[in-house]
Order: structure tokens, then sequence, then C-alpha cells
């Protein structure tokens, strides 16, 4: 059997930027500044979503039950937001700047 190393051995990093920059290139500044503000607002969403899924989980009713699938799309929604933090941070990095983003009323 391969010796396995634990998650802890692992030293964090980020997110392989070449494809997405090879994705990015060729984009004229309104074109990636447009993609720019599309992914910040999807983070914005992915951030609400997860925020409300941890309410879930500190109330009192779910904090005596055993509720695995809440707990389950909680962490899920921990991955996907940190995978989508670098994908913000390689679009914004790439235009060179945070465009101004309109206030999204949905969230909170």
């Amino acid at each position: 059997m391969p010796n396995r190393a634990s998650i802890s051995s692992f030293q964090p990093g980020q997110v392989n930027d070449r494809p997405i920059v090879t994705i990015l290139e060729g984009l004229s500044n309104d074109e990636l500044s447009r993609l720019a503000v599309d992914v910040i607002v999807k983070n914005r969403r992915l951030v609400d979503h997860a925020q409300t899924l941890f309410e879930q989980l500190e109330k009192p009713a779910s904090r005596g039950c055993d509720n695995e699938d809440l707990r389950h799309s909680y962490r899920l929604a921990l991955l996907e937001l940190k995978l989508y933090h670098e994908l913000v941070r390689i679009v914004v990095d790439t235009l060179g700047h945070v465009p101004e983003v309109p206030p999204d009323s949905g969230l909170h």
C-alpha cells in the first residue's frame, strides 16, 4: 500500500493560475472588467449561501440533532467559496484593479 500523506502535511497554496490566465488572455479591458464584475457578483452569492447554511447550523434546533446533510452542504459551500475566491483574485489581478460593482439588493 502506498505511503499516503495526511491532509495536515500539505502546505497551503493557491490554485494553478495558468489555465485561467490563458482563458483571460486577449480580452479587452472592457471585456475583462465585465467578467470581473460578474465573478465578484457570483462570489457574493456564494458568500450569502454559505452564510445562510451556517445560520441554519447555528439554530438551536439544528445544534441538538444530527443533521449530516446540512453539515455536508455547508462544507461543500465553503470549498466552492474558497475556490471562487481564488478565481476572483486571478481575474482582478489580471485586470489590475477592482472594478466598481453595483450593490445587489438581493444579498444581505
